[in-house]
């Protein structure tokens, strides 16, 4: 009598430990599936991310060449005008670098126009 009691409790933890077993596996399947989802999650925000930082750097190329062309204009415009003060009368000198003035202030301020209506859309 006793060797079947004896049998059928450790029948009964068998069955309590497989059970156990099968919690504990698919408790650490489940992990391995939130792992693997967040991973496809932070690597999509990092793809964004480099996005973001790539256009910015385009942004501040395109701003640097403006301001460049600024400055020549300015340049040209200072000499230009230095000239027509020495020799007391404007020329085409002027009329030119005054163009070039005239038209990189128009293009950097639609530069910026642009800018600024893509940053406010995002």
């Amino acid at each position: 009598m006793l060797g079947g009691f004896l049998g059928g409790i450790i029948e009964y933890i068998v069955a309590v430990e497989t059970v156990l077993i099968a919690f504990i596996g698919g408790y650490f399947m489940l992990q391995g599936k939130r792992r693997e989802k967040q991973a496809k999650i932070d690597k999509e925000k990092a793809a964004k991310q480099q996005q973001i930082i790539e256009k910015r750097a385009e942004l501040r190329k395109q701003e640097s060449l403006m301001t460049m062309e600024l400055m020549y204009a300015t340049m040209t415009l200072g000499v230009a005008t230095a000239h027509a003060v020495k020799n007391e009368k404007t020329n085409g000198t002027m009329e030119s670098a005054l163009r070039c003035a005239e038209l990189a202030n128009f293009d950097y301020s639609k530069f910026v126009r642009a800018a600024a209506v893509e940053n406010t859309a995002e």
